[in-house]
């Protein structure tokens, strides 16, 4: 199958070499890498000028980089690859995830993260992730099994629907649940799975949207209100979506070591429930935040 990769990327040069170099490794060599930061100027020279890369710029955040760089892939592609500019896939990620497709039932298919510094809260170094890759190689694996959802750091899609779904722009920046809204959009029309042979690692790079407390706690509330509006998400999703982060800020803002964060966080969220409450669900303001 004919596959293209598309990353957003910001300001995270070493990482993106890091996932560009286990591309070019691949045994399945993609069809096309398209590139999506920001401003093309802040990119390494050698990115710049690599023939196995084209580089679309001009707008910022994770939806609005994915769908300008979805349009800038060839025709006839069967599959378009999503990784984030921090994740590595193994070298033998897109042969097996393509194996998987063979299956007309299935639509979009994630990948087994065997280290993940977001979930860690840590970022990973270099060595850490070669390891992690390394020994996923003895893991046993088994069949496919069928998710909800798709994790944004990896993820493979069909591409007709890839391009015509995209990424809901409204979710602006670090577009908190980007991947969950996709994924969604996609289980209307087919098969979401989980595949234990295809493996990553995430770095979870201590830059990015994260860091941005205030707006990050304002997504939190703002977004998932805007998923249930438009249908992706259904209340008890809104309520679980809602609930753990502001519990988490709550407890976090009195205790631990990140208590100016988190009260950040706590801050950002009052501002986009006090929205809501208001009528306004805009989930584009943290922009001016």
């Amino acid at each position: 199958m004919k596959i293209g990769v598309v990353v957003p990327t910001v300001d995270r040069a070493d990482a993106l070499m890091r996932v560009l170099d286990a591309l070019k490794g691949q045994t399945l060599e993609p069809e096309a890498v398209v590139v999506s930061p920001p401003d093309r100027t802040k990119l390494p020279a050698e990115v710049l000028t690599d023939d196995f890369v084209t580089v679309v710029d001009g707008v910022r955040g994770a939806s609005a980089q994915r769908n300008l760089a979805l349009a800038a892939l060839p025709d006839g592609l069967d599959l378009v690859a999503f990784f984030d500019d921090d994740a590595v896939p193994r070298v033998d990620y897109l042969e097996k995830m393509s194996l998987v497709f063979e299956d007309a039932s299935v639509i979009g298919a994630t990948g087994e993260v065997v280290r993940d510094g977001a979930q860690e809260k840590r970022e990973l170094s270099p060595a850490e992730m070669t390891a992690a890759l390394n020994a996923s190689r003895t893991r046993p694996t088994a069949g496919v099994s069928t998710v909800t959802g798709l994790y944004g750091c990896n993820m493979v899609v069909r591409a007709e629907p890839a391009q015509r779904v995209g990424f809901d722009e409204r979710l602006a920046l670090y577009s908190w649940l980007e991947d969950l809204d996709f994924s969604r959009q996609l289980l209307r029309e087919g098969r979401l799975v989980q595949v234990p042979q295809a493996v990553c690692v995430h770095q979870g790079s201590a830059s990015g949207g994260r860091k941005q407390h205030r707006r990050l706690g304002y997504s939190q509330v703002s977004n998932v209100v805007h998923l249930r509006r438009k249908g992706s998400i259904t209340v008890r999703d809104e309520i679980r979506l809602i609930g753990r982060p502001v519990l988490a800020s709550l407890l976090g803002s009195v205790r631990g070591g990140e208590k100016p964060e988190r009260r950040e966080r706590l801050a950002g969220m009052a501002m986009a429930t006090g929205d809501v409450l208001r009528g306004r669900v805009t989930p584009e303001r943290i922009e001016s935040l």
